[in-house]
């Protein structure tokens, strides 16, 4: 498409970027929902740049490069964060977190495992991963096939043996059940193959990683479109409990970013509202650390804010929309907190 993409860069799935503007530097990084460039539209002007994020970079969940904007080598932009506005090319090797964004300049950094694992795999650990990401592809598909198959018999045999008005009748109904029937399938896999998720510190290059994007992989193309039609219902609770995670009584979800499940623990009457991401792992230095997270009883998030793992919101903490809440932090039982990274905001909740 005209990507101009280094040799073992990675690659999640980047919300937006134009092919054709980019060029990403060998052994980068860039992360879920990650915004590269692209175009923009204000003031009634229309603005194409090309972006570069150079060599063993990092761009984190979430964070966006604006149209123009560049990162140097060796550095890294935190989760939901933006660069600095000049200069337009960040200095190598300079870390960023926030918008507006401040310099990181202590930041911890796990080096225990080899380039072998991170960087440099073996031609074995190729094979490996191309045969897990492999099935990662087709799961997906011969799951959704086997519903279609399953939905086909449903509606011919109800055609066939109670005519055109109770196949019309039945053929809604037979959906539902099915694309429950296919999240069940969903979380025997997960448990098949990752069990009950535990903290872990894993290298990119591992069984591990692989194995878990597998299953998530499978979690994004099959289960979260049936978990869609249940967002904000009641309903939509348990199915998410059948993955793993902890969700109390009376709670108000309305997101399916989940990963690491059962990582997951949110008390009753809790609200995570349109678009919340439940981060519980971070992959920056090529190395993947997951852990838990709690969302307290009477607890809320608001649209699109991020909870990272090892934070905790005690019971009514209130994040606003658009924010980030960072690893490690207690958000005191009442309090408001708005803001990338989050700020104490005045008052408390009513």
């Amino acid at each position: 498409m005209g990507a101009r993409i280094g040799p073992r860069a990675e690659l999640s799935t980047v919300w937006y970027f134009a092919p054709e503007l980019i060029d990403i530097g060998a052994e980068s990084f860039l992360a879920d929902g990650s915004i590269v460039g692209g175009r923009r539209t204000n003031g009634g002007m229309f603005q194409i740049s090309a972006n570069r994020v150079g060599t063993r970079s990092f761009v984190g969940n979430s964070a966006v490069l604006p149209v123009g904007s560049s990162l140097g080598d060796g550095c890294l932009l935190g989760v939901q964060s933006v660069p600095p506005p000049e200069p337009a090319r960040t200095p190598d090797g300079s870390e960023w977190l926030g918008s507006p964004s401040f310099a990181l300049m202590h930041r911890p950094k796990n080096e225990s495992f080899d380039d072998a694992v991170t960087f440099h795999p073996t031609p074995r650990l190729y094979l490996q991963r191309a045969v897990i990401d492999a099935l990662r592809i087709v799961i997906p598909g011969y799951i959704g096939l086997a519903g279609l198959v399953v939905m086909g018999v449903v509606v011919l045999q109800s055609l066939i043996h109670w005519g055109p008005w109770a196949m019309l009748a039945i053929a809604p109904a037979a959906g539902v059940v099915i694309g429950l029937g296919t999240l069940v399938v969903v979380a025997g896999l997960k448990q098949a193959v990752m069990g009950t998720f535990t903290p872990e510190i894993k290298p990119l290059w591992s069984m591990y990683v692989w194995l878990n994007e597998m299953v998530n992989g499978v979690y994004e193309s099959v289960a979260v479109p049936v978990l869609s039609r249940f967002l904000g219902t009641p309903f939509v609770v348990p199915l998410l409990r059948l993955m793993g995670c902890r969700i109390g009584r009376h709670t108000y979800i309305a997101t399916t970013l989940f990963s690491e499940w059962d990582l997951v623990e949110v008390g009753d009457y809790a609200a995570l509202n349109h678009g919340v991401v439940v981060q519980n792992h971070l992959f920056e230095d090529r190395v993947f650390k997951s852990s838990a997270l709690r969302i307290g009883p009477e607890a809320s998030v608001g649209n699109m804010g991020v909870v990272l793992y090892d934070s905790e919101m005690q019971r009514g903490a209130v994040v606003g929309p658009l924010s980030l809440l960072m690893k490690g932090e207690t958000l005191a039982s009442g309090t408001r907190w708005h803001g990338i990274p989050t700020v104490r905001a005045p008052g408390r909740r009513t």
